[in-house]
């Protein structure tokens, strides 16, 4: 029990100070010190495996729990207040309730975040549990070795990574439900990743080519579908390189892009051609 409320300590984006006990801290009511949070996560797990005696609907997973948990500030800034500030929300009653393994996640939500350098965290959830695990794993791997803070750029790479390394084809309601969850000064913030530009990262051949051109700028672009930019980029770069004016273009210098390689001309050109085949292919499926 200690390793867990340790573990939590070490990965929440909330200080140990502002995390525990009294109304203003993220889990109100709760005091290490009163051991009280300890002995709710215990009563979880106990519940989990055991039969209780009161059933209701758990309001996030829909099963019919045999739990008394109710839903409210103890979980932080999930829920508001219950019986002790009652509210029209409630219907001035809260009678809302969560299952035990609900109840578990609820607790430790702020601990699956992964701190960016920024103060920011960010979780990306799909409609999959597995997804879930290997794209959160693969994106903590990757923060902690690249120097990048862009929060697009980071699900890119860790998605590229993923396809790579797990063949992973996700399916028309995956695409359209993948976000990227951030949380910053205690508010959740969404962004949606078009379903486009998931499949682009689904083609093996685009994603071994952005790791072989390892440009996080490059893969910003595709991010964004700003595939106009990238077309003129790519177009001056060409130029650049055929006409030999090497190290003169701030743009090209911008964007880490080595002029004098002709391999990463290549590599660029290619990997404009196989986007707007595989774009040209979806618009057709669409129509």
């Amino acid at each position: 029990m200690n390793d867990l409320i340790e573990g939590l300590e070490k990965k929440s984006l909330i200080s140990k100070e502002r995390l525990f006990g009294g109304q203003k801290a993220y889990f109100s009511n709760t005091s290490l010190d009163s051991k009280k949070f300890k002995e709710k996560i215990q009563n979880i797990i106990n519940l989990t495996f055991s039969k209780g005696r009161n059933e209701h609907l758990c309001i996030l997973c829909y099963t019919i729990t045999k739990t008394n948990y109710q839903f409210n500030t103890s979980y932080g800034n999930l829920a508001s207040a219950g019986r002790s500030f009652p509210n029209t929300y409630w219907n001035m009653v809260n009678n809302i309730y969560l299952c035990p393994i609900c109840a578990g996640l609820a607790y430790f939500h702020i601990s699956g975040f992964i701190k960016l350098n920024t103060g920011e965290g960010i979780f990306i959830n799909t409609p999959s549990f597995k997804l879930i695990w290997e794209l959160n794993r693969h994106l903590e791997k990757i923060h902690s070795k690249e120097a990048t803070e862009n929060i697009k750029t980071l699900f890119g790479s860790a998605f590229i990574n993923l396809v790579l390394d797990l063949n992973v084809k996700l399916g028309l309601w995956q695409r359209l439900s993948t976000e990227v969850i951030v949380f910053y000064n205690n508010n959740i913030d969404f962004y949606e990743i078009p379903p486009q530009i998931i499949e682009l990262l689904e083609d093996k051949e685009i994603g071994r080519i952005l790791i072989k051109l390892n440009n996080f700028k490059i893969l910003k672009l595709i991010m964004s579908g700003n595939f106009k930019f990238l077309e003129s980029l790519i177009s001056r770069f060409l130029r650049s390189f055929y006409a030999k004016s090497i190290d003169n273009d701030e743009l090209l210098k911008e964007f880490n892009l080595n002029q004098s390689n002709p391999q990463t001309g290549i590599l660029l050109a290619k990997l404009y051609a196989l986007i707007v085949d595989k774009l040209k292919k979806s618009s057709e499926v669409l129509i």
